[in-house]
C-alpha cells in the first residue's frame, strides 16, 4: 500500500507539472503542433500474489501483456524548444496469468488510463519522455474448477521512452518502466464463494508507433 500511494503521489506531480507548463506554454504560443495517436504493443507483469480469506499466497508469475491506443500531446515553447510538458490518455488491453498447487488463474481487463509528464529533443529526430501514469477498468478472472467473475481492475506505474522522428508524420519509440495492478474479485464453486484479490508488479516495456497529425 505504500508503494501504490507513493506511485499515486508521483503520477499527481506529475500531472501538475504537466499542468503548471501548459499555463506557460499557453502565454508563450507552442512553436509547433506535436500530437497524434500512439499504439503500443508490450509485455506487463503478471500476477505475483493471490489473497483470498485473509491470508496471501505467492504464485508462480506466468507474465503478462498489454496493449494500449492512446491520443497524446507535447507541448514545445519558443524560450525552450527542446523541452516540453506532454499529456496523454486513451483505452488500455491487458492480460496477466499466474500458476500455484497446480491451478491456473487467468486475468483479462480493459479500461481507460491517463498520463502526463516531460519531454526532451535531442537533436533532429529523437525524443526522450518520462511519465508517470494509471488506469481503471474492469477484468474477467479465470481460475481452475471456479465459475468465471468479472471485478474492477486498477493500474499505475512510471515508464521512459525513447522515440525517434520518421518524417512529419510518424515515430517509433520503446517505452520501458514499472507497473502494478490489483484486481478483488468474487469466485463461485458450486453453493461457495470466494473474494480474490490478485495483484502483480514488475516490468512494463512495449514497442510505439506514433501517427502524428
Amino acid at each position: 500500500m505504500n508503494c501504490a500511494r507513493g506511485m499515486l503521489v508521483v503520477a499527481a506531480i506529475g500531472f501538475a507539472v504537466s499542468g503548471f507548463a501548459e499555463d506557460g506554454f499557453a502565454k508563450d504560443t507552442t512553436t509547433e503542433k506535436d500530437m497524434g495517436i500512439r499504439i503500443s504493443f508490450g509485455v506487463a507483469p503478471g500476477i505475483n500474489e493471490v489473497e483470498a480469506g485473509g491470508s496471501s499466497a505467492s504464485v508462480q508469475d506466468d507474465a503478462g501483456g498489454q496493449i494500449e491506443v492512446l491520443f497524446e500531446r507535447r507541448h514545445w515553447t519558443k524560450n525552450n524548444p527542446n523541452f516540453a510538458g506532454i499529456w496523454g490518455a486513451g483505452l488500455f488491453l491487458a492480460s496477466a496469468s499466474a500458476t500455484g498447487g497446480g491451478d491456473k488463474v487467468e486475468l483479462s481487463a480493459f479500461g481507460i488510463m491517463g498520463q502526463g509528464g516531460v519531454a526532451w529533443r535531442v537533436g533532429d529526430i529523437v525524443v526522450f519522455e518520462v511519465q508517470p501514469y494509471f488506469g481503471v477498468g474492469g477484468a474477467s478472472v479465470e481460475l481452475t474448477g471456479f465459475t468465471d467473475g468479472s471485478a474492477p481492475y486498477f493500474m499505475y506505474g512510471a515508464k521512459g521512452g525513447i522515440f525517434v522522428e520518421l518524417g512529419k508524420s510518424f515515430e517509433l519509440g520503446v517505452e520501458v518502466g514499472y507497473q502494478a495492478f490489483s484486481s478483488t474479485v468474487e469466485l463461485e464453486y458450486l453453493s461457495y464463494t470466494e473474494d480474490l484479490t490478485l495483484t502483480g508488479d514488475g516490468l512494463h516495456a512495449s514497442l510505439v508507433a506514433s501517427i502524428k497529425f
